[in-house]
C-alpha cells in the first residue's frame, strides 16, 4: 500500500519561486519592460520579457485601522468626562481589585461636546463611505461613548463589538508614561487554528499575530468593530490612562422626510447635489 510518509521532505529545485520580502513589496499591478537593443540588427530596439518565474503578490480583506491628532478637542471633553467620572465615583467609591477602573454612563447627549460628537460622526461617515458600502441614503450615530479611567494593573481584554455596531473607536484624554497600549488582533480565525511560528514580532509582516499602538492626548482612533482589540496593563503607579470610547452604528435615512424636505426646499437648492453626513443621536 502506498502512503504518504509524515516525515516525506518536499524538494524544492533550483527553479523554485522564494518569496522574498523584496518580491512581496513589489507592485503587483505594475510591470515594467525595459528596452534593450537588438545587436544584430542596429538600430532595432526589442522590449524584453518579464521575468516570469516571479509570484504576483495581491492582498485582500484588509483590516484598517485610522488615526488622526485631534488635540482641539482635549479641553471640552476633558471637562466632561471629570465631572462624569466624580459622579461615578460618588456612585461607586471603591474600584474592582481586579480591573481597577471607573467608567461612565453615556455622555453623547452632553451638548458641550457637541462639536467632538459631530466630528467623531462625521469621519465614521466618511470612514465607511470610503470603505466602498453604499453610505449615500444612510446614517450614522452613537450607539455609545463612555469615558474610561484605568489605574494600575487594568486592562481591557481582547474583545470586538456586536448588536449592530459598524466602527469602534478611542479618544484619548491622559496617557502617563508606562500607560496602556492599544492592540488590534488578527480578525481570521482560520490563520490562528494554523498558525505558524513569526520569525520576528517586532516587525509587522504577513505572519503577525497582534499589533500595538502606543496612545498620546488628543489621538483619536478608528476602526471596523469587527477587529479584536484590547489594552496591555496599565503600569503607572499614580497616573491613571484616560480616554473615550465609543461605539458607532448605522440607520437607514427616512425616503418620506428626504422627500418632503427636498420639496419645501427653494429651486436653486434642490438642483445642488445632496449632502451626505451623519445624524448624531
Amino acid at each position: 500500500m502506498n502512503a504518504l510518509q509524515e516525515d516525506a521532505p518536499i524538494v524544492v529545485g533550483n527553479t523554485g519561486i522564494e518569496l522574498t520580502p523584496d518580491t512581496i513589496n513589489n507592485d503587483a499591478n505594475t510591470t515594467v519592460v525595459a528596452q534593450t537593443t537588438d545587436n544584430t540588427q542596429p538600430g532595432n530596439t526589442t522590449a524584453a520579457q518579464p521575468d516570469n518565474n516571479q509570484l504576483q503578490v495581491m492582498s485582500y480583506f484588509p483590516s484598517a485601522v485610522y488615526s488622526i491628532v485631534k488635540p482641539e478637542f482635549l479641553s471640552s471633553v476633558r471637562k466632561v468626562s471629570t465631572e462624569f467620572l466624580n459622579k461615578r465615583k460618588k456612585e461607586q467609591p471603591r474600584m474592582d481589585p481586579i480591573y481597577p477602573l471607573y467608567q461612565t454612563e453615556n455622555m453623547f447627549n452632553d451638548p458641550r461636546i457637541t462639536d467632538f460628537c459631530q466630528y467623531v460622526g462625521a469621519t465614521a461617515w466618511n470612514i465607511l463611505n470610503g470603505q466602498g458600502f453604499a453610505m449615500a441614503d444612510k446614517s450614522v450615530f452613537f450607539m455609545e461613548l463612555w469615558c474610561q479611567e484605568h489605574y494600575k494593573h487594568s486592562a481591557m481584554d481582547e474583545h470586538t463589538h456586536g448588536y449592530g455596531a459598524q466602527l469602534a473607536g478611542f479618544y484619548f484624554l491622559e496617557t502617563p508614561p508606562d500607560c496602556s497600549r492599544i492592540i488590534i488582533h488578527d480578525p481570521r480565525p482560520a490563520k490562528k487554528q494554523i498558525n505558524l511560528p513569526e520569525a520576528d514580532m517586532a516587525k509587522v509582516t504577513y505572519g503577525s499575530n497582534a499589533i500595538n499602538f502606543t496612545p498620546e492626548p488628543g489621538l483619536l482612533f478608528f476602526a471596523n468593530s469587527w477587529l479584536p482589540h484590547q489594552f496591555s496593563r496599565h503600569s503607572h503607579n499614580t497616573k491613571p490612562i484616560r480616554f473615550i470610547h465609543f461605539t458607532i452604528g448605522v440607520k437607514q435615512n427616512d425616503a418620506s422626510t428626504v422627500v418632503a424636505k427636498n420639496a419645501a426646499a427653494p429651486a436653486q437648492q434642490q438642483q445642488q447635489a445632496p449632502v451626505n453626513g451623519p445624524i448624531i443621536v
